[in-house]
């Protein structure tokens, strides 16, 4: 593990060097709302949506892998970086839309229920990844086979995982593309994730330097990848000042309890940030969040802090299975843990350990009612009763019964004494204020088997 922990430690160098060194470029004003910036997967279009603005493309230049194309080339899922300006928390104009992807080339290994291997990389798909296959209709994992050659856009993570939102079968090819972290160099041939990249035909000779996060560009012979392009990469916002700036991405490192990096982007909290779907606290290296704020003098100050990972289970572990786990208390619910650690560090769990786990749910199937993807997971030590959380979207409740369901677990909320959020008092207000879909966290405690739940709270 000597070399994750160097990665990682020379990539946080990197990227706070890399941010104080580009310094960026100011937007142009304009707008109600004046400048803004806005980096995170495509949802929709009727312009644009991305992270809940709806942006005007009229008079975009749209950028695609480094050429302009028009709107039509754009897809639900993947990444862009919008700026211009952003009227209102759900409108904007665009002046650029910017796409590239992270890599292209053949699947060489697929492991259900979530997990590619393209180049070398490992490719994490879940229920938020858009997969297209021409001539199927809501196409999964399942529809892959290996050998495809796929196009994928997503999220890097510090030990080289891609958290894939969007997966495209493309015609066959010998050209390639990777962006990666670098985790080895010598004699001319440098490693990215698993992937040998041979870097003697590129003139002049580049010097790779480790945990530094490059493109590669060039054609598969045999096993290598023989490189004709290889450029280092930042995925950071490239601004300095924006009235509004809004960003998705994976936690590269945290270095205080109000600092943060996300997708190589200074992130700054403080007293006035709202935090969705867990706290200041929960914020750890590869985590999902999104993040909106503003711009200044190169630092996203945060207004608001969204955790996109924000299913949380605690308890202990009943059963393992290969990859996955399970919890006592938490039937019909399967675990799986193969990219859990995406700091690339190692924490063991076996039976009976008690665990803290925060995740998010998989659309395919893991041989149980409700699959989820962890994204951290936390061992540790207690004393007398365990411990319980379960944190999810509301998925049913009966304000007769008194009961709520959330990841197919019912919830008899009869003997809680303490409800919370905003305007909630007690059940009554609870019941009258929950609807489908919010994000519930209910926390309790478990001795001899049986489970006693003593608060809830509503997230909003």
């Amino acid at each position: 593990m000597a070399i994750h922990r160097f990665i990682h430690t020379t990539l946080i160098s990197l990227l706070v060097a890399g941010m104080v060194a580009c310094g960026g470029t100011q937007l142009a004003g304009g707008g109600i709302g004046g400048t803004g910036i806005s980096q995170g997967p495509i949802t929709g279009f009727g312009s644009i949506f991305v992270n809940g603005v709806e942006f005007n493309t009229n008079n975009a230049t749209i950028i695609k892998d480094g050429l302009p194309v028009t709107q039509k080339d754009l897809k639900v899922g993947m990444i862009v970086t919008v700026s211009g300006n952003i009227a209102t928390s759900t409108s904007g104009t665009a002046a650029t839309v910017t796409y590239a992807k992270e890599l292209q080339g053949p699947i060489t290994a697929i492991t259900l229920p979530n997990t590619l291997t393209v180049l070398g990389q490992e490719v994490n798909v879940d229920n938020f990844t858009k997969i297209e296959v021409t001539g199927v209709s809501s196409a999964g994992i399942a529809n892959l086979n290996l050998q495809d050659t796929v196009e994928v856009s997503g999220f890097p993570a510090v030990n080289g995982a891609i958290r894939a939102t969007y997966i495209e079968v493309k015609p066959p090819s010998a050209d390639v593309e990777l962006t990666g972290f670098v985790s080895a160099s010598a004699n001319k041939v440098v490693t990215i994730g698993t992937q040998a990249v041979d870097i003697s035909a590129i003139n002049p000779l580049v010097t790779p330097v480790l945990g530094e996060y490059v493109e590669v560009k060039g054609v598969l012979s045999g096993t290598i990848l023989q490189a004709s392009s290889f450029d280092a990469k930042s995925r950071s916002l490239e601004s300095t000042n924006a009235d509004k700036a809004e960003l998705q991405g994976l936690v590269n490192s945290v270095n205080s309890s109000t600092e943060f990096l996300i997708n190589g982007q200074a992130v700054q909290t403080s007293s006035q940030t709202n935090f969705n779907g867990g706290t200041a606290d929960d914020i750890n290296v590869g985590q999902w969040l999104e993040v909106e704020g503003s711009l200044a003098n190169g630092v996203l100050i945060a207004a608001t802090v969204t955790f996109e990972d924000d299913i949380s289970l605690e308890g202990n572990v009943a059963a393992l299975n290969g990859n996955s786990i399970s919890l006592d208390g938490y039937p019909g619910i399967s675990i799986e843990v193969n990219d859990v650690l995406t700091d690339g560090s190692t924490n063991p769990h076996g039976i009976g350990d008690h665990v803290k786990i925060r995740g998010r749910k998989l659309s395919s199937s893991c041989g149980t009612a409700v699959c989820l993807l962890a994204t951290e997971l936390e061992s540790t030590t207690i004393s007398g009763a365990t411990p319980m959380e379960l944190q999810g979207p509301l998925e049913a409740f009966d304000p007769a019964a008194g009961t709520i369901t959330v990841l197919g677990i019912t919830i008899d909320t009869s003997p809680i004494q303490s409800f919370s959020g905003t305007g909630i008092t007690d059940a009554t207000s609870f019941f009258n204020t929950v609807k489908i879909g919010d994000l519930i966290d209910t926390t309790g405690s478990q001795v001899g088997g049986a489970i006693t739940w003593q608060a809830i709270e509503l997230n909003d």
